[in-house]
């Protein structure tokens, strides 16, 4: 199972909402549904599933960024490992695994390290989403 699938699973299960009704509504069949909710399909990359979701689950608008930010995760994982040191991308994944659990003051004491470190240049590529151009940080080695 996945962050994404357990958190889907959650969400529909809070609603009292059934696989095979949601799979109805979201023009899906119940066994892909089925197989998101236990991390065996990745979620699909595009913005009309996320709506057709939020409209069907009645998702807030926090829980709809929330279920975009699982989905892309591994993309994310994947393009950080790039260029990093095995060291950095453990205390990468180690910090990622272990964000939840942090108290404010813990967030409050790593950024101020952060800070300390001067900004990598960006760089613009272009986004396979919607073909614009984005920043993003480039990775020192």
């Amino acid at each position: 199972m996945t962050p994404f699938s357990i958190r889907l699973r959650s969400l529909r299960e809070s609603r009292g909402l059934l696989q095979k009704s949601l799979a109805s509504e979201l023009g899906v069949g119940a066994t892909y549904l089925s197989a998101l909710e236990q991390g065996r399909k990745l979620p699909p990359q595009n913005l009309d599933f996320f709506a057709r979701l939020q409209k069907s689950m009645g998702l807030s608008a926090d829980e709809f960024q929330e279920l975009r930010n699982l989905a892309t995760a591994p993309e994310k994982l994947a393009s950080l490992a790039i260029g990093t040191s095995p060291l950095q991308l453990e205390i990468a994944l180690d910090f990622a695994a272990r964000l939840h659990s942090l108290q404010p003051a813990h967030i409050r004491a790593i950024k101020a390290i952060l800070d300390l470190v001067e900004p990598h240049p960006k760089v613009l590529f272009k986004s396979q989403e919607n073909n614009e151009n984005e920043e993003i940080l480039m990775k020192s080695p």
